[in-house]
């Protein structure tokens, strides 16, 4: 195999190669024009089904891994219904225990338990604080928390599966706006310090982010144990941005 496929490697880009799968192979000209698919801009020269493969080793060794999320669908920017309090909860329970319980005090996770976000969820719907954006299938993709009174985007959370199609981005856009309908002309945010994702979003969406780190005091609830903490200590980045 290695002796047949010598001549056709030498000048050949190697996309999406695994054991047992198709592989495809695409003309020099593919590679010295930058295309990083062969797909589009190239034509095709051969493509060659490999069902056995004795040095998997070295074939993997020049696999790229790719991370894929799910194709954009249509979905609605809307305010939160009350009877949606329970999907607001799982979303933004779900996804704050992957992306923040590494980052933050494992004192606080105490506080972080789904019952927690149940009742913060009931409180922001109820106050019509709560943007949602739901597909044409009525599946909820992510959620946005604002607090006009204090010219904040409390909240911005995306489920996995919808980071990446402008979900999120569609999300902070009509936060900012709904701040702007209330009165706001500047606006501020907070992100958990390690959150570097989240932070390099902001700023491409115009959001200017402090020096320094703060001390954001976070909502807290009333554990079972008797740890009545009404706030805890969060370290944060504040984010700055005009809306108006």
């Amino acid at each position: 195999l290695r002796a047949a496929l010598r001549g056709t490697f030498r000048h050949a880009r190697i996309t999406n190669v695994a054991v047992g799968v198709t592989m495809a192979v695409v003309s020099p000209s593919a590679s010295q024009c930058g295309d990083t698919t062969g797909v589009n801009r190239t034509t095709m020269t051969a493509v060659t089904t490999i069902t056995t493969v004795r040095n998997a080793a070295a074939i993997a060794a020049a696999t790229a891994t790719t991370t894929t999320v799910e194709p954009p669908r249509s979905s609605t920017i809307r305010w939160a219904l009350p009877g949606e309090s329970g999907d607001v909860a799982e979303l933004w329970s779900s996804v704050y225990m992957r992306s923040h319980a590494h980052l933050v005090d494992p004192s606080i996770l105490r506080h972080r338990d789904l019952a927690s976000f149940q009742q913060r969820s009931a409180a922001r719907v109820e106050s019509g604080e709560t943007l949602v954006a739901v597909t044409d299938e009525g599946a909820l993709q992510g959620i946005a928390v604002i607090k006009p009174n204090e010219s904040e985007v409390e909240q911005l959370f995306v489920r996995e599966g919808a980071q990446g199609t402008g979900v999120g981005r569609r999300l902070l856009a009509a936060a900012e706006r709904a701040l702007v309908q209330s009165g706001c002309r500047d606006a501020h945010l907070y992100a958990v310090v390690g959150n570097d994702a989240a932070h390099r979003f902001y700023e491409r969406n115009g959001w200017r982010r402090n020096a320094r780190p703060v001390e954001y005091k976070a909502e807290a609830g009333v554990l079972a144990d008797g740890d009545g903490r009404k706030v805890v200590s969060i370290r944060c980045y504040r984010f700055d941005k005009r809306i108006i």
